[in-house]
């Protein structure tokens, strides 16, 4: 290659710029899932041209510039990387890459009408030249059509060469067959599915615990399969990467129960959204198509099984368990939000009033337009937990490590779990409070995050406020400041 040409194979080498300096803000209202943001940005990885020049002055296996990474991780991470730092961090680096790309792929969507072979060449051609149209006005024979080919490609291999329309049913899932459980990573679902179903938090989170409940026991104990779903190994590094963009071991999956929930839930939403779509919006037979999909990995085969047979009494298990859980209440839970929480201070309970400004309960297009992910709200969650200030006295008339009101604990598990849950199986069941919590927070979250212009970090601060006095317009308050900021530290750890 010539020198000529390495010099301006660089310059036009991930340029990258920003389109407009209201990029970050325009309204999206594209269905672009994490897992086709995370193949993307890997597409991007693999298709990086190498200069074949150690000290390039490009940084990362993505081969950035170094005056677009302090600005990227300014914006996605609330803090300046240096060129170095970001290139020493690749799991930090690929986390504020998702972030980037993540509005570009849902720009590119609407831009292509919503056809995902386009958006992606569309992106492509942005991160080469910083022009999106001009994905299809290089000859042929150009490096720019071939590297924007090369990336489409490589997405597609990512994708498992996938339609690039995807159907919404689930490829063929092998999950549980006893003694040995296998379940596998969700079809993707297609941008126009989560648009059209309307599956809340409470509704996962209680599949997943069914599924948890439901899970055969082989009585053996080192039997290959890890955590209290009785998972595959080889699943856990795959659902972890797609769900929270980091590989997990098999054994730090099993040794972190709430991370091991939250990657569940993750996976089992696209699942439930698409056995809803295929069901009419039949919530019964929807979780038995789910739980058929679990099993056998063809969730049309829920009703296929004989009466008799292990497949049928599994499904109807789960079916039975998930009913239990919400308390048999009807398929459509009521959309109205949530009452709001209570804590205490270190020497007072403090009762808080409903927020000025209550959270709906979210839709698909809220979640499009607040991408706050299943990861960002448990993280907020457990920072509310260890910030809970104590009051030193063991029967205060508080609940479980949040520190609850009994009256709230009522009011949020009849709207997220569809039946009351007392105070004393709230505390003495962290993983049912923690789901509670999760439906509750999730809400308020997403808000906050909205009316803060996607600042994640004052989003962090409005919600501690709400949590606290219930108006998360104090978040910088004297009353407030020093307990919302103690907990955005404990939500950044």
């Amino acid at each position: 290659m010539s020198s000529q040409l390495i010099r301006k194979t660089r310059w036009l080498l991930l340029r990258v710029i920003i389109v407009s300096i209201g990029f970050w803000t325009i309204p999206v209202q594209a269905q672009v899932s994490d897992a086709q943001v995370g193949a993307l940005v890997e597409a991007l990885r693999l298709a990086a041209p190498q200069t074949g020049t150690e000290n390039d002055g490009l940084y990362s296996e993505w081969q950035i510039k170094p005056e677009n990474i302090p600005r990227w991780s300014q914006q996605c991470i609330d803090k300046q990387l240096t060129p170095t730092e970001f290139e020493s961090s690749p799991v930090t680096a690929r986390a504020i890459l998702v972030c980037v790309m993540r509005e570009v792929l849902e720009q590119q969507y609407l831009a292509s009408s919503n056809n995902e072979s386009i958006a992606v060449q569309r992106a492509a051609a942005w991160w080469m030249t910083g022009d999106a149209n001009s994905y299809n006005s290089h000859p042929a024979n150009s490096f720019t059509h071939s590297y924007i080919q090369k990336v489409l490609n490589l997405y597609q291999e990512q994708k498992g060469n996938a339609q690039t329309q995807p159907t919404p049913t689930p490829a063929p899932q092998p999950t549980v067959t006893p003694p040995q459980p296998v379940p596998s990573s969700p079809a993707q679902p297609t941008p126009q599915t989560s648009a059209t179903t309307q599956i809340t938090d409470a509704q996962v989170g209680t599949l997943v615990e069914a599924l948890r409940l439901a899970a055969p026991q082989t009585g053996t104990e080192n039997n290959g399969l890890y955590s209290e779903w009785q998972i595959k190994p080889e699943n856990i590094p795959r659902w972890s990467q797609q769900c929270i963009d980091k590989q997990l071991t098999p054994t730090e999956f099993e040794s972190s129960p709430v991370t091991a929930r939250a990657i569940l839930v993750c996976v089992m939403r696209e699942v439930l959204e698409q056995q809803y779509l295929a069901s009419s919006n039949n919530e019964s037979i929807a979780v038995q198509r789910a739980a058929a999909w679990w099993m056998t990995g063809d969730a049309s085969s829920y009703n296929s099984h004989p009466a008799n047979s292990f497949t049928h009494s599994y499904i109807q298990k789960v079916l039975n368990l998930y009913q239990e859980q919400k308390g048999n209440v009807p398929a459509q839970p009521n959309p109205t939000p949530p009452p709001a929480s209570t804590t205490t201070s270190p020497e007072t309970t403090v009762n808080q009033p409903q927020p000025t400004t209550p959270s709906p309960q979210p839709t698909a297009s809220t979640s499009s337009t607040t991408p706050i992910s299943n990861a960002q709200v448990l993280a907020l969650v457990e920072a509310l937990r260890l910030a809970a200030p104590q009051t030193g006295t063991e029967n205060n008339g508080l609940y479980s490590d949040w520190r609850i009101k009994p009256e709230k604990i009522s009011l949020w598990s009849q709207r997220c779990m569809g039946r009351e849950v007392t105070p004393e199986d709230f505390a003495a069941n962290p993983a049912t409070a923690r789901t509670i919590l999760l439906c509750v927070m999730g809400d308020v979250f997403r808000q906050q995050y909205s009316v803060s212009g996607n600042n994640e970090v004052v989003a962090v601060q409005r919600t501690a406020a709400w949590w606290l006095i219930g108006d998360p317009e104090q978040y910088n308050s004297d009353a407030t400041a020093a307990y919302t900021q103690r907990v955005l530290d404990l939500y950044k750890k």
